[in-house]
């Protein structure tokens, strides 16, 4: 039987497409052979937005990584010039590692670079991402244990803020990856960074129940039910979800409602202006959770710092 062939990301953009908008195409990828890295078979994702063109290899987590790590992808962009992006807060931590020229991120009002890399921490604000023409590199989601378990400082230090990879402990893993052969090795070895991290994780189990309670609700639960379950008092689990997640249960129940909302405004349908009309709003709204159409307003402006409508039109043409 033939031995399954590795397919490296080639040199972006080989192809081209031909329809207006957002083109996408997907290539099967093998796991290497000789790295001990086993895979399904994957989709190498190409395509455009306008003059933007991107290639992305997403690739699932091993199942005992899963709880800390969502998702995880290799990356490459072009474009003929500046690339601009606002960048929505989400109830979990995003690590970027770079191995193309930095991008720069808004951190604390300010763009700047960061080299290596980055980790932007659960909540804040939205922010603003910048890169000239190129950037290339590796993209881990993780969940809100993730400041915990990988980076061992408290999930409220890096709430909200961006932080470098070398603050980290993490400034290394650029430079490893990029002497890596091939994205099935790059994907192993980072895998195998972060087992070694989480052996010396303390104790997450009731983090992790409470993140896993908080998500399976969408966010819906009455804290009041959550502390009840827990057997703790609502003080000691507050403090020990912020310490631990990076939020209180009401700040996370608030932003995985969030996310929701913009999942869903994703797919919702639009108004003549383009708009989600008001009754759309209000069944999201109902759906959802939120006490009213003014509710969602609220926490919309809240997190997003804009109006539905306008963060609805925001999140239209994202990239899913």
């Amino acid at each position: 039987m033939a031995r399954p062939r590795t397919e490296e990301m080639p040199s972006i953009f080989e192809r081209e497409g031909t329809a207006a908008g957002c083109v996408l195409r997907a290539r099967s990828a093998h796991a290497h052979p000789e790295s001990g890295y086993r895979v399904p078979l994957v989709q190498v994702l190409e395509g455009r937005l306008g003059e933007l063109r991107w290639r992305y290899l997403p690739r699932q987590p091993p199942a005992r990584l899963r709880p800390f790590v969502r998702a995880m992808a290799a990356y490459e962009e072009r474009a003929p010039g500046w690339v601009h992006r606002r960048e929505l807060p989400h109830p979990g931590l995003v690590m970027i590692v770079e191995l193309e020229p930095a991008i720069r991120v808004e951190s604390e009002g300010t763009l700047r670079p960061f080299g290596r890399g980055f980790v932007a921490g659960i909540g804040g604000r939205p922010s603003l991402t910048v890169y000239d023409r190129h950037q290339r590199g590796l993209q881990v989601d993780l969940s809100a244990l993730g400041a915990r378990a990988l980076f061992a400082v408290d999930g409220a230090e890096l709430a909200g803020r961006v932080v470098g990879l070398e603050e980290l402990g993490w400034g290394h893993l650029a430079e490893r990856l990029a002497e890596a052969p091939d994205w099935p090795s790059r994907f192993a070895f980072v895998d195998r960074a972060f087992e070694e991290r989480l052996a010396g994780a303390g104790d997450l189990r009731v983090a992790r129940w409470l993140l896993e309670a908080v998500e399976a609700s969408g966010g819906q639960r009455p804290i009041a039910e959550l502390v009840a379950e827990s057997g703790y008092s609502h003080g000691y689990l507050g403090r020990l979800c912020r310490r631990d997640l990076g939020l209180t249960p009401k700040r996370l129940s608030q932003l995985v409602r969030f996310q929701r909302l913009v999942q869903r405004m994703r797919g919702a349908p639009q108004g003549p202006s383009g708009d989600v009309g008001a009754p759309t709003l209000a069944r999201l709204a109902a759906e959802l959770g939120y006490a009213d159409h003014s509710h969602l307003v609220r926490e919309v402006r809240l997190w997003s710092g804009v109006a539905p409508s306008e963060l609805e039109a925001l999140v239209a043409p994202a990239l899913v």
